[in-house]
C-alpha cells in the first residue's frame, strides 16, 4: 500500500507492505535520532535472517519506507 502526502511543500511517498518487496528497493537504512544511511549488503543478509528467523517462530511484519518526491507545479 502506498500514499503521496503533501507534508509542507514536499511531497512524499510512505509505503508498506511484504518486507521482502520493500526491502528489494530500498538504498538507505532508518537509524536511532533520525538519521538515516546507506543499507548495505551486510544490512540485507541481516535483516533476510532476522525476518526468517522470525517467521519460524510464527511472527509476522511489515516493512515501511517513504521516499521524497519532486513536487510537480500546480495549476491554478
Amino acid at each position: 500500500m502506498s500514499t503521496v502526502d503533501r507534508i509542507g511543500d514536499r511531497l512524499h511517498v510512505h509505503v508498506k507492505g511484504a518486507p521482502e518487496e520493500i526491502l528489494d528497493r530500498c538504498t538507505r537504512i532508518a537509524c536511532p535520532a533520525g538519521a538515516d544511511r546507506v543499507f548495505t549488503g551486510s544490512d540485507r543478509e541481516f535483516t533476510a535472517n532476522l525476518i526468517r528467523d522470525w517467521a519460524r517462530e510464527g511472527l509476522r511484519l511489515l516493512a515501511v519506507a517513504e521516499r521524497d518526491l519532486d513536487a510537480a507545479p500546480t495549476r491554478d
